[in-house]
C-alpha cells in the first residue's frame, strides 16, 4: 500500500500541472475534483474493514438446545433451585462470543451468576454459582443438553 501511496503522491504534481494548462477552467476543476476523489478512494482502500459477521462453528445450535432445554427444565418447571434465576441467551454471533447467562431474577445489570459458552469441542460453564452445591447439577444437565439429550 505504501507503494501504492508513493506512486499516486509522485504523479499528482505532473497531472495537477499539466491540468493547470487546461484551457476550459471547467474541466480542469471537474478533473481536479475526480483526482482528489480518486487519491481519496486509494488512501481509504488500505484502510477498509468488512462487515461480515464472524463465521460460527457448531456452538449456537448447542447453546440454543441448552438454552431450550434450561427454559424448560429450570425456568418453566418452577424448579425451586433456580427459582432466584433467570437464563437470558445472548446468541448473536454479529456481537461477540455466542454464550448463555443466569442472572438473578430482578437483576438488570451487573455480572451474571454463571456464563455457559460453547464451542464445537467443548461446553464451559464459569460464575460464582459454580462455587455452591448447585454446581453439580448444572454441569451434568448442561452436559448433557449439550450432547444432544433433552430430557430434564
Amino acid at each position: 500500500m505504501a507503494a501504492t501511496m508513493a506512486a499516486a503522491f509522485s504523479k499528482a504534481p505532473l497531472i495537477w500541472h499539466s491540468l493547470d494548462r487546461s484551457v476550459d477552467g471547467k474541466v480542469a476543476l471537474m478533473n481536479r475534483s475526480a483526482l482528489c476523489f480518486t487519491t481519496i478512494l486509494a488512501l481509504a482502500g488500505g484502510c477498509s474493514t468488512t462487515d461480515t459477521p464472524p463465521t460460527s462453528d457448531s456452538s449456537v445450535p448447542i447453546l440454543q438446545r441448552i438454552n431450550d432445554t434450561a427454559q424448560r427444565c429450570w425456568m418453566k418447571s418452577g424448579d425451586p433451585a433456580f427459582r432466584a434465576y433467570r437464563v437470558v441467551p445472548e446468541l448473536d454471533t454479529r456481537t461477540g462470543k455466542p454464550r448463555i447467562l443466569l442472572l438473578r431474577l430482578g437483576q438488570t445489570a451487573g455480572l451474571p451468576e454463571l456464563v455457559i459458552e460453547a464451542s464445537s469441542r467443548q461446553i464451559d460453564a464459569y460464575g460464582p454459582v459454580q462455587n455452591t452445591p448447585l454446581a453439580g447439577r448444572i454441569n451434568r444437565d448442561i452436559v448433557r443438553w449439550g450432547s444432544g439429550d433433552i430430557d430434564c
